[in-house]
This record gives C-alpha cells, structure tokens and sequence, in this order.
C-alpha cells in the first residue's frame, strides 16, 4: 500500500456492492479505483464551484465590475448554492 493512502473498513448494502462490482467490470478496473474515481467525481461540482467563484472575484476586482464587496459576495454565494436559475 503507498505511503499516501489510508486504509479504512466500511459497510455498503449488498444491492450497492453490485452495482460498483458491475461497474467495476464495465470500467475494467479494481473495485478500490471505482470507488476512488466516483468519489472524486463527487467532489467535481463543488471544486468547480470554488474555482468559478475565485474566478468571477479576480474578474470583478480586475474589472471593478462590483463596486460593492458584499454585494460580490452575495451573488457568488447565490450562485453556488444554485439560488439563481439560469434565466436570472
């Protein structure tokens, strides 16, 4: 086992232990890697979302898009909590 890694026990119900054995096989990997590789998927939105928001505050400073930090703040915050439709 690497250095970086810990190892852990966890309980799954039989119908979630196959399905990720069946994904596993279509995705020709080890059960480990397919429970890896979704759970860093899982966390993709939330890494987006960070990044998207110190983009957009980088902009706006650059920019002096909002003269207003709080109000800034409050439109990313919005945002990343999916507050604003698409159509806003």
């Amino acid at each position: 086992m690497a250095k970086d890694t810990t190892h852990i026990r966890l309980r799954l119900s039989n119908a979630l232990m196959r399905r990720l054995e069946k994904a596993r096989e279509n995705n020709r990997t080890t059960l480990t890697g397919e429970i890896i590789s979704r759970l860093e998927r899982s966390f993709q939105p939330e890494d987006q979302a960070e990044l998207i928001g110190k983009t957009v505050i980088a902009t706006a400073n650059a920019t002096g898009l909002f003269a207003d930090e709080d109000a800034l703040h409050k439109a990313i915050s919005a945002f990343s909590s999916k507050k604003v439709s698409a159509k806003s």
